[in-house]
């Protein structure tokens, strides 16, 4: 009987040790959110030169981009805003400030709105570098001639 109650004393403290070095770790972190990542990416301050803009497909000859800035702050998987310096005279409608969303579950598409109006930018970006193409559409980009594809090509 005492060798019985010993082995049951072994079993049970066996069975303990076993169940506690058990985790519900699998192994495998837990899968990161892709607008987190984009939002931890776009946030900062961005510049360009004149050669980094495209319009219609060939660099922009009509303003002097070189001093183009964009700020993107306050950003998170919902989206956050952003600011713009050195927009060249009568491009305002290009670019101008206000906010943005994410407008896919990848990141990999951003809706503007703000003082240029509402355009779905179409966002490549890295640590130090981001791709914007967008197409300029509506009433304040017909009036002002700057309808048309955009693709800014910007680092930190």
């Amino acid at each position: 009987m005492k060798k019985l109650s010993n082995l049951l004393a072994a079993l049970v403290f066996v069975s303990l040790v076993i169940f506690i070095s058990c985790t519900s770790d699998s192994g495998t972190p837990d899968p990161v959110d892709p607008l987190e990542t984009q939002a931890e990416l776009l946030t900062g301050t961005w510049t360009t030169t004149a050669n980094q803009v495209l319009y219609q497909g060939s660099p922009s000859t009509d303003g002097d981009w070189s001093n183009f800035t964009l700020t993107i702050s306050n950003a998170t998987t919902a989206g956050g805003s952003y600011a713009t310096g050195g927009v060249p005279a009568g491009f305002e409608d290009v670019w101008g400030s206000g906010t943005w969303t994410f407008a896919n579950d990848q990141g990999t598409v951003v809706t503007r709105s703000g003082t240029a109006g509402n355009v779905d930018i179409t966002v490549v970006v890295s640590a130090n570098s981001l791709q914007l193409d967008f197409n300029n559409t509506g009433t304040l980009g017909r009036t002002n001639g700057i309808e048309g594809t955009w693709r800014f090509t910007m680092s930190k």
